[in-house]
Parts: structure tokens; C-alpha cells; sequence
């Protein structure tokens, strides 16, 4: 049977066409951002990507031709006093391959060319290991014979590669977007390749200089000053756009992903999927949670202590610490606790989450000799109260909670405030705590020195200062009562409506920069450099904008519809950060992983603040796109979802 009848028969598998159409739109976007060269054509990669499974079947490539000759003639080496002039180099496209059993990573392959047999060399290289990779001689005689139908394909090929500007290796690593493109170095006449997809599948995109430190040694140059080395004479760097298809088994169809994953769509924040999204990290925050079983030896019941597990990495399928501190079990409990008041989730997921909020909360007052007393956090204590207040609002039924250990927290939360702390976040979240306290009736300082500590903290004198505390300020004056009293809450409008601006000027591909890729879009480029990237930290902001979406003050009929596109364009971002089925391929438990928000577009660890602050700012926006659907609705006599 020919490559192509056996790619019509696979069960479940698309036509080329229908997998052309669906990738049509992530091809025509990401061109746009790769120089002066496109990615190869998504035909070309289909039918690559059928020859390489049928070898990964047999697991054998019928011919590997030998690798390519040195060309008779390399370009020059590349300076910036050339890139004007400069023509593309006559360099090799590459080939990546990775091969996964059960989404455990068994075999890696890179080739180049020029010539022929490029994808021979790639899937040869990735098929060498795979019968002495430890977890396949651990499988029974039978399943080793047909390993090869078990392993799912990554394959990835580059176009021609474009020079990059840069005197030092620093100058040219804070050019690199993370997993985005395949990188180069030439050397003389000797090259050595990286590809996103075999990076990614160590999840070390996050460290471009290591890469380049690698790439370096390879061709016998000594890395030890990075990132301030110059390159030696004859030496350049490149980079090309990629096209990668992935497949969730051995039997389905390839789609096509980028840094892997699939695009979301704006669509997919929906009122609908914003209930499937707070419903999946809520069961991701739930999976990590430490539960021993009730037959398991009595010494193991002090697990229960400990909580919430440490952030996840999913590629690995371990914890980086057996538990998350204070700070990080205590927000899981306030998200917790906040989506169990929320109609997002229906009536039975809500008293699970607020069962977990409540255990957490009773783990964090049952301190381990090897945990950090919660005491000693000020975010901690204040986070830890703020989920108590939500529960308590929910109404909902959980086990007691530990009373003496709040009231601990309270007095700890009142002498803080008292003291002199700086103005940081952690003072914020605060007085966040203070405000809804006082507002349920028990005080922990007067209201003249709350309102004292909220003036000193909107005086922050540097604004990134402010832009880590915003949400938390908004938070503590909606709970004061603020913004129920039109001139305050103008007053704080004319506070707020600075960082506002800056927050809405760096989001990407809304009302900020340009994105560098279409999974990008609607997250905010917080951090500085010449690379204009969104990580998980774009929660903090969509939390900030969603409270302010939510008051009349700050959305006026004229901005709302503004307003609310770029709202529901932060969650597509955050969305886009989310382990789904579709992007389990890569990683080796998915009930453990879907649901949990990464720590970046390249970065696969899953961090418990980032699911969490993405739940609570998920549940912020819910709340804000109702209100605001409830104005619209008002003024214009209309009615609909947002």
C-alpha cells in the first residue's frame, strides 16, 4: 500500500484538504513574522510527514542517504554592516523529529541538508534509541516487536534560514522568540541545527543562551562568557520559520501546532468555554492536592498537611517540590473559593471547589516540620483570609474551619499593617484582606487608617509597582464600598486610568504591539528587552482590567465595546496558555496535566499561581462581562452574551 492510501485509511484521519484548511489560518499568520523567508508549504509538510510515519511504523528508514557534501562555496560571515545588502544565505532547511510513547519522549532527531535525504536522516536519528530507551526494555516481549505503531509523530521542517543581527551572543539571544523558530549556526563551513519541537520536548525553550551555549560547543567554540561573547570571525547565527504537525496517537490524524499547540480561537471564550475553562482548572488544582488514602499507614496521614503539590511539570510528570508554599496554596484557595460563587461552574463542581478551598485552608493551619509556618508570608495570611471570606460568602457546606488558626491569621494581618512594610504587592493583597474584613464587620484596624494605607499605596511612586498591585487595590476598594460612591470611585479612575492605558498599550495584537505569533494574541508584553512576549503573567492584568470592566465608572457606554473585546482577547491568551486534550500529545499524564495554565507559550511547568490567578481572573471576568451585558442591555434595549 502506497504512503498516501495508508494516510486515507487511518482511522479518524483527515483528508489533506481538511487538514490544509484547518491550518490555513495559523500558516497565513505566522508567515507574516519570519524575515524575509515563509515556512515550508503545508503540503510538503503532509506528505514528509506520511513517508515519516510509514518508516516510524516499520521502524525503519528504507534508504538514508549520506549527509550532505560541503557546499563548494559558503556565504560570507554575516555583520550588521551587511544586512542591508545581504542576500539569504545558500544554507540548508532542517528537519526535527520526536517520537513519543504514551507521551514519554523515546526518540529525537535533527537533520540538514543541503540535498536529499534530509527527512531520512531526521527519522533515522529519532528511531536509533527507541529500542534501548529504558521504559520500551521494560515493556513485554510482544509490544517491543510493534513498538513502532505505539509511538506517536512530531515532525518539523524549516525553510531557509535568515541571518541575525547581533555583535554578541546576548544581543542576538534577546532577538530569539522562544520555540517559535528553528535556530542556525554556521561556522566557517560546518553548521549544527536546533528545532523548537525537540527543544520543547526537553522544555528548555525558556533558556535560549543554554541552547546557543550547546549549539557553540558543538562546533568547538568555548561558551563560558556567554551571554557577553562575541562571536569569533566566520561565525553567524540564523534562524527560519518552521511548519510542525503533531499527532495525539499513533493512529490519528497530524494536525498542525505551533511552539505545540493549536490555535485558540476568540470563539472559544464563549460563555460555554469559559464554563469548560473554569471547570478544568478547577479539576487541575484538585488533582495536585494531596490526598492519602484513608487504608494508607497512619504515618503518611501528616500528607494531608501539606497541601497543594508544587508546580507541575507535565513533560516530566513530577512536582518540582512535594509542596507549594504558603503563598501558592493560599491562592489556590482563594481561587478556589471564589469559582465556587461563581455560575460558571454548576452546582456539584461548586461544592468540590469549595470542599478543596476548605482543605487547603486546613492544611496551611497544620504546618509540617518541612513547610514555612504561613505566618511568616504577609501575601499568605492575607490570601488565606480573603479565601475564609469567600466561602463563608458562597454559603456553602465544608468542613470546619480551623477558627483558631484565622483568628492567628488576623492578628498577624493586623500587626503587619500596623508596621511599616513596603509597598509591594504582598502590601496590596493586604489590604484587600482589610477592606473585605471591615465589610463584613470585623475590623482589624480603624477605617481612617485602612483608608490612610490605600492613599499611601495608590501613591506608589514607580509605576510597575503600581501595575503588581493594581488588581489587588481595585479589589480592596470595590470591597470597601468605593465604587458604589461615584466620586471616589472617580478619584480612582483618575488614579488607575494611567496604568490602564500602559496595561491595554502592551497587549499584543489588540490595542498594543504587534504579536509575534497568533497563539500570542491578547496577552500583555510586561517585561522589557526587544522581544515583545506574554507569559502567564498576564493573568495579574486581566484581573486588574476585569474588576474595572465591571464598574461603571471605569467602562462608560462608548468604551464598553472596546473594553470587552480586549477583555475576552486577555482570556483567549490565557486559554491559549491551558493544557486541553488536544495539546496532552506531549506529555505523559493527561488527567494531570489538562486544565493547568503553563508558565509560557514555551515553557510547559505548570506553576499552582499561574492556574490559580488564571481561575481568579477567569471568575473576575465572568462577573464583569454579566454586569457589563446588563448595561449594554440597559441602554440599548438589547439582550445576548458577551
Amino acid at each position: 500500500m502506497t504512503p498516501q492510501k495508508r494516510y486515507l485509511t487511518m482511522p479518524r484521519l483527515l483528508s489533506k484538504s481538511s487538514i490544509r484548511a484547518a491550518c490555513v489560518a495559523i500558516a497565513f499568520v505566522h508567515a507574516g513574522h519570519a524575515g524575509n523567508s515563509d515556512p515550508p508549504a503545508l503540503e510538503t509538510a503532509i506528505d514528509a510527514w506520511v513517508r515519516a510515519r510509514e518508516w516510524v511504523d516499520a521502524l525503519k528508514v528504507p534508504t538514508v542517504p549520506p549527509a550532505p557534501a560541503t557546499p563548494a562555496a559558503p556565504p560570507a560571515p554575516f555583520s550588521p554592516a551587511d544586512a542591508a545588502k545581504a542576500a539569504p544565505p545558500a544554507a540548508p532547511s532542517a528537519v526535527g523529529v520526536v517520537l513519543r510513547l504514551r507521551g514519554r519522549v523515546v526518540g529525537t532527531g535533527i537533520a540538514f541538508g543541503p540535498g536529499p535525504g534530509v527527512l531520512e536522516r531526521a527519522v533515522s536519528k529519532a528511531i536509533e534509541p527507541v529500542d534501548t530507551d529504558d521504559f520500551v526494555l521494560k515493556l513485554p516481549r510482544d509490544e517491543r516487536d510493534a513498538i513502532g505503531r505505539e509511538l506517536s509523530l512530531e515532525l518539523e521542517l524549516a525553510s531557509e534560514p535568515q541571518p541575525m543581527i547581533g555583535r554578541t551572543v546576548g544581543q542576538i539571544v534577546a532577538r530569539i522568540e522562544p520555540a517559535l523558530e528553528a535556530l542556525a549556526l554556521r561556522r566557517g563551513d560546518r553548521w549544527t541545527w536546533t528545532m523548537p519541537s525537540v527543544v520543547q520536548a526537553a522544555n528548555l525553550a525558556s533558556d535560549p543562551i543554554r541552547t546557543c551555549a550547546a549549539m557553540l560547543t558543538q562546533l568547538a567554540i568555548d561558551p563560558r562568557e556567554l551571554p557577553s561573547q562575541a562571536l569569533p570571525e566566520g561565525t553567524s547565527f540564523y534562524h527560519a520559520p518552521t511548519r510542525r504537525l503533531a499527532q495525539l496517537g499513533p493512529k490519528d490524524a497530524p494536525f498542525e501546532v505551533i511552539r505545540g499547540h493549536e490555535i485558540i480561537p476568540l470563539t472559544v471564550v464563549g460563555p460555554a468555554g469559559r464554563a469548560e475553562f473554569a471547570a478544568a482548572m478547577c479539576r487541575h488544582l484538585r488533582t495536585h492536592v494531596t490526598r492519602p488514602s484513608p487504608a494508607a499507614p497512619s504515618e503518611t496521614g501528616s500528607l494531608r498537611a501539606l497541601g497543594i503539590q508544587g508546580d507541575y511539570r507535565p513533560h516530566l510528570d513530577r512536582h518540582r517540590d512535594l509542596f507549594a508554599p504558603p503563598q501558592d496554596q493560599a491562592m489556590a484557595a482563594l481561587a478556589l473559593a471564589a469559582a465556587s460563587n461563581s455560575p460558571l461552574l454548576p452546582e456539584a463542581e461548586r461544592r468540590k471547589a469549595a470542599a478543596t478551598a476548605a482543605q487547603l485552608l486546613s492544611a496551611l493551619a497544620e504546618v509540617a516540620e518541612v513547610e514555612q509556618p504561613p505566618l511568616e508570608s504577609a501575601s499568605a495570611v492575607a490570601l488565606a483570609l480573603l479565601a475564609e471570606l469567600a466561602l463563608d460568602r458562597g454559603g456553602t457546606t465544608t468542613p470546619a474551619r480551623p477558627e483558631p488558626f484565622l483568628e492567628s491569621l488576623r492578628e498577624a494581618l493586623a500587626k503587619s499593617l500596623a508596621g511599616g512594610a513596603a509597598l509591594d504587592h504582598a502590601r496590596a493583597i493586604e489590604l484587600a484582606a482589610a477592606a473585605a474584613l471591615a465589610t463584613r464587620g470585623e475590623p482589624v484596624v480603624d477605617r481612617a487608617v485602612l483608608d490612610a494605607l490605600l492613599e499611601r499605596a495608590w501613591s506608589a511612586p514607580a509605576s510597575t509597582t503600581l501595575v503588581e498591585m493594581l488588581p489587588w487595590l481595585l479589589l480592596a476598594e470595590r470591597e470597601r464600598g468605593s465604587f458604589d460612591d461615584p466620586v471616589r470611585a472617580k478619584g480612582i479612575r483618575e488614579r488607575a486610568e494611567p496604568v490602564r492605558r500602559a496595561l491595554l498599550a502592551s497587549q499584543l495584537g489588540v490595542g498594543g504591539p504587534e504579536e509575534s505569533a497568533p497563539d500570542a494574541a491578547g496577552g500583555f508584553a510586561l517585561t522589557g528587552g526587544l522581544r515583545t512576549v506574554a507569559t502567564s503573567q498576564s493573568a495579574r492584568p486581566t484581573l486588574a482590567l476585569a474588576i474595572m470592566l465591571g464598574c461603571p465608572e471605569f467602562a462608560t457606554p462608548e468604551e464598553l465595546p472596546d473594553l470587552l473585546r480586549c477583555q475576552l482577547m486577555a482570556l483567549r491568551f490565557l486559554r491559549q496558555l491551558a493544557v486541553d486534550e488536544r495539546s496532552c500529545y506531549a506529555f505523559r499524564d493527561a488527567a494531570r496535566t489538562t486544565g493547568g495554565v503553563r508558565d509560557a507559550l514555551w515553557d510547559s511547568t505548570q506553576p499552582v499561581a499561574a492556574t490559580s490567578m488564571a481561575l481568579l481572573a477567569l471568575v473576575e471576568s465572568e462577573r464583569a462581562l454579566r454586569d457589563a451585558a446588563e448595561r449594554s442591555r440597559a441602554a440599548n434595549g438589547k439582550s445576548g452574551n458577551p
